[in-house]
């Protein structure tokens, strides 16, 4: 008892989980982090969206009006989005 088979992350295999990525190319890994900050961005959307319609039904609003309201919100941030996401593309060297 007490001995374990195997090498537990003491071997040269890749073992940890930041191993695989850090055999991956810069480039590679720099779209992986804007496909990821792309995605954290339209998930915040999302749930700001959901929040914003929350809030309007409780406040005695009418669903498609709160939908409009939600899509309007959005329609007006949309370019501030795209501009962030382009300098974001810039910094990464894209």
């Amino acid at each position: 008892m007490g001995h374990h088979r195997g090498d537990y992350g003491h071997g040269g295999r890749a073992t940890g989980f930041g191993e695989p990525l850090a055999r991956l190319p810069r480039g590679v890994k720099a779209v992986l982090a804007l496909v990821a900050l792309l995605v954290v961005l339209a998930g915040l959307a999302v749930v700001v969206a959901a929040v914003l319609v929350v809030i309007k039904l409780a406040g005695g609003g009418t669903l498609p009006g709160a939908l409009q309201n939600a899509w309007e919100l959005f329609q007006r941030n949309l370019p501030a989005l795209l501009n962030f996401w382009k300098a974001v593309q810039g910094l990464a060297g894209k």
